[in-house]
């Protein structure tokens, strides 16, 4: 069953900047958690990261910043987290980039498909904490533009 889900709403009180826009769809797919949306990167002032990659500033062709792309991943990992009934939640280990061929061009509506995967359960003094991962993967017009992967630790 699918779940639609109003990422303005669900992102209040999460850590900023917020990429996600308009609604999300979440559904349970292979015993994955899959989170569909929208993601957008605003060139202005209150995203200098972006910004600051703009023309005849830092680089002659304006781009998304890898740093960016997680952050848009946090996002979704967030609303999952919520979803999934998740407490205190950390990244552990290490996590990956893969970019596309083409950079990701600001002030473009992209696709974002988060999916978290729990891949080990342990309970400790009464309390169940899950380790999995967490991958975004940006595509725009079905071209592949960056996937990010973690590693994660919740309780639950």
């Amino acid at each position: 069953m699918i779940q639609t889900i109003n990422t303005k709403k669900s992102l209040i009180g999460t850590p900023r900047p917020h990429y996600l826009i308009g609604d999300a769809f979440y559904s349970l797919e292979a015993g994955e958690h899959v989170l569909r949306s929208k993601v957008f990167f605003p060139s202005d002032e209150e995203h200098p990261s972006i910004l600051d990659r703009g023309p005849g500033k830092y680089l002659e062709h304006p781009h998304v910043n890898v740093g960016d792309g997680c952050f848009a991943t946090w996002n979704g990992a967030h609303i999952l987290s919520e979803i999934l009934g998740y407490g205190f939640r950390i990244l552990k280990d290490q996590g990956t980039w893969k970019v596309g061929r083409s950079p990701i061009v600001p002030n473009t509506e992209l696709d974002l498909e988060t999916r978290v995967k729990e891949t080990r359960s342990v309970e400790r003094n009464g309390k169940t904490y899950i380790e999995g991962t967490v991958t975004g993967k940006f595509s725009h017009h079905g071209e592949h533009k960056l996937t990010i992967t973690a590693s994660y630790y919740a309780k639950k």
